[in-house]
C-alpha cells in the first residue's frame, strides 16, 4: 500500500466518522 493510499483512507475515515457524529 502506498503512503498516500493510506493517507487518502485515513483522511476518508475521518470525514465518515464527522458525518456520523453530525
Amino acid at each position: 500500500m502506498n503512503v498516500a493510499d493510506a493517507e487518502t483512507q485515513k483522511t476518508t475515515k475521518k470525514k465518515l466518522k464527522n458525518l456520523v457524529d453530525i
